[in-house]
């Protein structure tokens, strides 16, 4: 699930195999309540990227007639390392069928909200809601504690740089479990990690560094521990 803000695109939480999403949706629906969704849903990361540099042209142009890319030019920030990764997969002779299937509640089973019998559902629907509203719950509690911090800083008279601290704010947030920080992608959960491993090891000749493709996590939900890139900030969803 992201936000959207032009083209950055801002993860904000990942469901597994076997989770249910729309589950706020869905009570709007059960509740009469009319109210627009500022998230997006995407099969895969849309926020993955590769650690070493992928900027050369030679090899980018290599990649680009091999697969057929319509990227004239090799990505230039890590933004842009998703679109080109997409286009490899999709130009890729005999890669793997990659693809989610999705369960869909139809408008059905939200036309008994006054009928006793479909109360369980109703409660599962409301628990669930409950649950997946932690990463809200937490930002709130993450916004009153960095509040007292802020003013902290003003009792002191310390005027930091913005962009560090926006930096301590990103970082902080990381290691409540509230922010987005990155792991390597060891499987092929979060999109085609092979296919694109092998286009730049042996199309683009990547010689010097393994095509270690990072995908978003949490820190505390997904792992122990995980890396936050300087060039790939994200401002805390608070």
């Amino acid at each position: 699930i992201n936000a959207e803000y032009g083209e950055r695109i801002i993860p904000v939480n990942f469901h597994k195999s076997g989770n249910i999403f729309g589950a706020f949706e869905s009570m709007n629906l059960l509740a009469n309540i009319q109210a627009n969704s500022i998230w997006s849903v995407s099969a895969g990361g849309r926020s993955v990227f590769m650690v070493p540099r992928i900027t050369d042209k030679i090899g980018h142009n290599r990649i680009r007639k091999e697969f057929g890319i319509s990227c004239d030019e090799p990505p230039l920030d890590l933004q842009g390392h998703w679109k080109v990764f997409k286009e490899i997969y999709e130009g890729y002779s005999g890669a793997k069928d990659w693809y989610n299937e999705v369960l869909v509640f139809t408008n059905e089973w939200f036309k008994h909200s006054n009928d006793a019998k479909w109360l369980k559902f109703q409660l599962y629907i409301c628990k669930l809601c409950w649950f997946q509203s932690r990463l809200l719950r937490d930002a709130i509690e993450f916004g009153l504690l960095w509040s007292s911090f802020g003013n902290e800083m003003s009792s002191r008279n310390l005027r930091p740089r913005p962009y560090l601290v926006e930096t301590l704010k990103q970082l902080l947030s990381i290691a409540n479990g509230v922010g987005v920080s990155f792991k390597p992608a060891v499987d092929e959960t979060t999109l085609p990690v092979a296919c694109i491993q092998d286009a730049y090891l042996n199309c683009y000749n990547l010689k010097t560094y393994i095509p270690t493709i990072m995908q978003p996590c949490k820190l505390q939900t997904d792992v122990t521990k995980s890396y936050y890139s300087l060039a790939l900030p994200y401002s805390a969803l608070i």
